[in-house]
């Protein structure tokens, strides 16, 4: 399921509600207030949640909230389905990637929105904390998640790898026109370190 922002729909904490949503809300609300503070814009953050109570009667961020009052962040980001990403497995990033919910929800998210990734970086915020189930009658062990991977993200932003300002945990996959980049959000905010508001 794709969320509307809030600023473009007056009713979405009523429907948020009654969705059951609370939970992919404060998701994004998590994730927006992790980037901002990175970059020292805690006074954005106040703002948004200022104006979200003041309009929708709870004081959460969204990014396109955020997109609205800071310029020159190098990709648009958004939150994903984060359930359907429960089946997603590390072995399926490599053997069949474009069929996965992963890919599926971030297409979905930016088609939704009109956005062509190919044309302009995006990003897409994400859930996949590492666990480790077992399976079959032989009890195989299948892990799923990546360790740290509360925030994760995937984008088309062309960022150079570097083991002391990035992270680890990074794989780069090629899909239709674009390169899609998967890993920790922490691990793209420090590959963007430096970064200052135009």
């Amino acid at each position: 399921m794709n969320l509307p922002s809030w600023p473009n729909d007056e009713g979405l904490a009523k429907v948020w509600r009654a969705r059951g949503l609370r939970g992919q809300v404060a998701y994004e609300d998590a994730a927006v207030r992790r980037v901002l503070t990175r970059f020292g814009l805690r006074s954005v953050i106040r703002e948004i949640a200022y104006e979200a109570k003041d309009r929708l009667g709870e004081a959460f961020c969204t990014f396109a909230a955020a997109e609205e009052r800071i310029h020159g962040f190098p990709l648009r980001l958004r939150v994903g389905n984060v359930r359907a990403l429960r089946r997603l497995t590390v072995p399926d990033l490599f053997d069949r990637f474009t069929k996965t919910p992963l890919y599926s929800a971030f297409r979905d998210l930016f088609t939704a929105e009109g956005i062509d990734p190919a044309e302009e970086p995006v990003g897409m915020v994400f859930a996949w904390a590492a666990e480790t189930t077992f399976a079959g009658r032989e009890g195989k062990e299948v892990r799923r998640g990546i360790k740290g991977g509360r925030f994760m993200v995937m984008h088309t932003l062309s960022t150079p790898a570097s083991a002391e300002r990035g992270d680890a945990t990074r794989l780069v996959r090629r899909c239709q026109d674009y390169e899609l980049t998967i890993q920790t959000l922490d691990g793209l905010l420090a590959e963007l370190d430096g970064w200052q508001e135009c």
